[in-house]
């Protein structure tokens, strides 16, 4: 646990980010720790029980959407052989 003036931030025992209040706003992350790039990965970011941002990845990000505003971006990476 940290606390930096108002923000409180938690961490799991291995370290990774898990919740966040700011403000009186708490954001809890969804960590996938067996994914393709072998990091921790947040996959979701929940506000008030719903999902506000979710992640795809890869070998690297893919794609992110948003609920609020909604909108979604998809990451591409060009390869030549």
């Amino acid at each position: 646990m940290l606390t930096r003036g108002s923000a409180l931030i938690l961490y799991d025992g291995d370290g990774n980010r898990v919740s966040e209040a700011v403000a009186g706003v708490t954001t809890e992350y969804l960590v996938d720790t067996l994914n393709p790039t072998g990091l921790p990965q947040v996959m979701d970011e929940i506000v008030n029980g719903s999902a506000t941002r979710t992640y795809a990845y890869g070998l690297q990000r893919n794609s992110e959407s948003r609920a609020t505003p909604e909108y979604s971006v998809t990451f591409s990476r060009e390869m030549s052989l």
